[in-house]
């Protein structure tokens, strides 16, 4: 016990390593182990999951009221189509006699592409109404209210020589 007094007048910290714990019969006790950390909540492990009963269910939305699902974004439809300021009337077919020959053709200004249509067909949101001998109209949805355009064929002016 002096020896042990000296050792802590000394100023010399005590080494918890050298202290061993000794049991009644002279042998070294080990200490408990200490209580492990605790553990952050996380997602239940496979095992846990499969023996619930419980089957939780996505609600699910669909719509047949109208030609448009109201659910759908409107920005980045594809099947929008060109607006009647990108097109240009080319030509017209006039059959007088029967009006479903009657072709019209029709070219965007920006890529050239043509399209050729009959009264009754639809170009994206535009649909054909009417063709006559020198206009086309077109009934416009635009998002649930329609308006009516037209694009008439520019005068071609006659060859003097």
């Amino acid at each position: 016990m002096l020896a042990l007094l000296l050792v802590s007048c000394a100023g010399g910290a005590a080494d918890p390593a050298a202290e061993v714990a000794l049991d009644d019969e002279g042998n070294p006790v080990t200490p408990p182990a200490a209580a492990p950390a605790p553990v952050a909540p996380g997602p239940l492990p496979a095992a846990v999951l499969a023996e619930v009963d419980t089957v939780i269910l996505r609600e699910e939305f669909s719509y047949r009221g109208a030609s448009r699902d109201p659910f759908l974004s409107l920005v980045g439809t594809g099947s929008v189509g060109p607006a009647v300021s990108d097109l240009e009337l080319a030509a017209i077919y006039f059959v007088a006699g029967n009006p479903g020959l009657t072709t019209a053709v029709l070219r965007e200004k920006v890529s050239g592409r043509r399209h050729s249509v009959h009264t009754g067909q639809r170009i994206g949101r535009l649909y054909v109404a009417t063709i006559t001998e020198q206009d086309i109209w077109f009934t416009i949805d635009d998002f649930g209210v329609q308006r009516r355009e037209s694009l008439t064929l520019r005068k071609q002016e006659d060859d003097i020589r």
